[in-house]
């Protein structure tokens, strides 16, 4: 299993990626496939490391209620995705 450190590393990989595919297309991802494999990718490695969403409230208390109501949090990554 990997540590937090890696995960987020990946996290930011794939966030940043995901920001020049949307910026290339002026608005639009220009390659539309592989931004929606990065998006599967970002929304699973949420789902495995929830440190990674980030919530309104920054006390620990509210934030576990906030996840706990949080679309995927429960039913899986891509269930908010694919079901939405």
């Amino acid at each position: 299993m990997r540590n937090p450190l890696q995960i987020r590393k990946e996290y930011k990989a794939v966030c940043k990626k995901m920001a020049e595919l949307y910026e290339e297309g002026d608005g639009i991802p220009s390659q539309e496939a592989l931004y929606m494999r990065l998006y599967s990718i970002r929304m699973t490695l949420e789902w495995v490391h929830p440190a990674l969403i980030k919530t309104t409230t920054k006390k620990h208390a509210e934030r576990l209620t906030e996840l706990a109501g949080y679309k995927h949090y429960v039913f899986g990554p891509l269930f908010a995705t694919l079901f939405p």
